[in-house]
């Protein structure tokens, strides 16, 4: 999938909801795709570590190019257009942008909640002498 996909059914999404164009979506859709992209490494690494897959190293950045392939799990596909819906509309409704943000949210929290726990040995503060 490309990003260009994800801004297509971002912007299929917010116009069944709001009929209109708005010319600056797609200059805007670039940056906010390389944030969504920025703030999903973490995420990302332990969908990685997961599902055991060969460690790679993402790198940060602010803008991405429409044409380029999305480097993440097909997994945070839906919240990642979720994302770029709320953010295009967040200056003309508020109300419908906080939607959109509620599904990403909710997206990201049950990728997240899907993932294995792991232990961690506990550090035994009280006992020690100092």
């Amino acid at each position: 999938m490309t990003y260009l996909e994800i801004y297509e059914a971002a912007v299929r999404l917010v116009d069944e909801i709001e009929a209109g164009d708005s010319p600056d979506y797609e200059s805007r859709a670039p940056y906010l795709l390389g944030s969504f992209y920025t703030e999903q490494i973490p995420l990302q690494k332990k969908l990685d570590a997961a599902n055991r897959a060969e460690p790679i190293e993402y790198e940060p950045c602010l803008y991405v190019d429409l044409e380029s392939h999305f480097p993440l799990s097909d997994e945070l596909i839906a919240p990642a257009v979720n994302y770029l819906a709320a953010m295009l509309v967040i200056d003309e409704n508020e109300e419908m942008s906080d939607q959109f943000f509620d599904r990403y949210i909710d997206g990201v929290a049950s990728i997240a909640a899907s993932l294995p726990a792991s232990l961690h040995p506990i550090k035994d503060c009280y006992n020690c002498l100092i």
